[in-house]
């Protein structure tokens, strides 16, 4: 099993180290690092900065450029190399990727919602993250029937359910990095594992933590 640890935005300054058994959990605060975020906006490459201006609102636009720069800060960290240096790239269905020669397959995943942006790293796994913040939602019921499993759907009794299920699916869709290509409701997450086609998954782990009051976060794992 992964060993989940947990850091925040706080933590970017102080030595840290990722090994092997590890997944490191980023609860990042954007608003408390604001300026922060401004004085780092040159760190974006062109096509980042055009689609992080595309947001309307401006807290959209700082959810975005803060999980796009602390990727990079954090990576250089682990990678111990200059920031400049990072280049991330998307694959064929939109998952973001660290594109080195020298990479010792370090993975990540990024999610953001309200006042979290949450990062997640990892040695040679495939990761995914999904954070979304609790709101009500009256068709939620609605939604889990159009996108779940049956046998997830029978298991919400309230909206936290909801989300719990909803972020574990999402965690594991963009761990596999395949985007809308694999439907929700084409496999069934039962606690903390995986189901396809009647079948467990035994190299797959689904992490929940409710570290964040009022938020749902899940992360997908794909042990060794």
């Amino acid at each position: 099993m992964a060993q989940i640890r947990v850091f925040y935005e706080s933590d970017r300054n102080q030595p840290f180290s990722l090994h092997p058994e590890e997944v490191h959990l980023w609860l990042i605060r954007w608003r408390k690092i604001e300026n922060w975020i401004v004085n780092h906006w040159s760190l974006l490459e062109k096509p980042e900065d055009r689609y992080v201006e595309k947001f309307k609102f401006q807290e959209d636009r700082f959810r975005s450029a803060a999980g796009k720069i602390m990727t990079k800060l954090l990576a250089s960290k682990y990678l111990h190399i200059p920031l400049e240096r990072i280049p991330i790239r998307r694959g064929n269905y939109g998952k973001p990727e660290i594109v080195l020669d020298r990479n010792p397959h370090l993975t990540f995943s990024l999610s953001h919602s309200g006042d979290y942006v949450v990062l997640a790293f990892g040695l040679k796994k495939s990761i995914g993250v999904d954070v979304e913040q609790i709101k009500e939602l009256p068709e939620y019921l609605e939604l889990a029937k159009h996108f779940f499993t049956q046998e997830e759907f029978n298991e919400i009794k309230e909206i936290r359910h909801f989300y719990n299920y909803w972020t574990a699916k999402e965690a594991y869709v963009k761990a596999l990095g395949v985007g809308l290509q694999k439907p929700l409701d084409s496999f069934y997450v039962k606690k903390d594992f995986i189901i396809e086609k009647g079948c467990r998954l035994d190299d797959w782990k689904i992490y929940q933590t409710d570290q964040i009051p009022d938020y749902a976060l899940s992360i997908a794992v794909q042990e060794e």
